[in-house]
């Protein structure tokens, strides 16, 4: 099935992932509690966003 162009245009934001390596338990995720405002802004989405 894949992504479409009208999938990406009808999105708020995108996550791209191009390598990973072995990781234990959470890896590099950051933990919605640990999201600051700051982060958030820089990130360009909602504190609060879900995925």
């Amino acid at each position: 099935m894949g992504v479409s162009l009208e999938y990406i245009l009808n999105c708020d934001a995108i996550e791209v992932k191009y390598g990973q390596g072995a990781k234990l338990g959470f890896g590099g995720h950051l933990l919605g509690e640990k999201v600051t405002d700051v982060i958030a802004y820089s990130r360009g989405i909602p504190k609060e966003l879900i995925t």
